[in-house]
C-alpha cells in the first residue's frame, strides 16, 4: 500500500495546514499520524517508557495536551 492511498494520508490532505511549532514545520500527514498515535496510546505506553508512575502521569498529561491543541487544528482522529 502506498503513502498516497492509505486513508491516513487522505485524511492529513483534508486537514487545514502544515503546523509550526517553535519553528519546527510538522506536514499535515505527520500531524495525522501523531494524533492517531496520541489518541492510541495508554497509560501501559507511558509507564513502560517512564521512570516512574510520576513521569508517566506527566508524560501522559502532556500527551493529552498536545492531542486537544492537535485536535483545535482540525486533527481529530476518531
Amino acid at each position: 500500500m502506498t503513502r498516497r492511498s492509505s486513508p491516513l494520508h487522505r485524511d492529513a490532505e483534508s486537514s487545514p495546514h502544515a503546523l509550526c511549532l517553535h519553528g519546527e514545520t510538522v506536514t499535515p500527514y505527520e500531524a495525522w499520524a501523531f494524533a492517531q498515535f496520541l489518541k492510541r496510546a495508554g497509560w501501559d505506553h507511558y509507564r513502560t517508557l517512564a521512570i516512574g508512575d510520576d513521569e508517566a502521569t506527566a508524560m501522559q498529561a502532556a500527551a493529552e495536551r498536545l492531542r486537544q491543541a492537535l485536535a483545535q487544528q482540525g486533527y481529530a482522529p476518531r
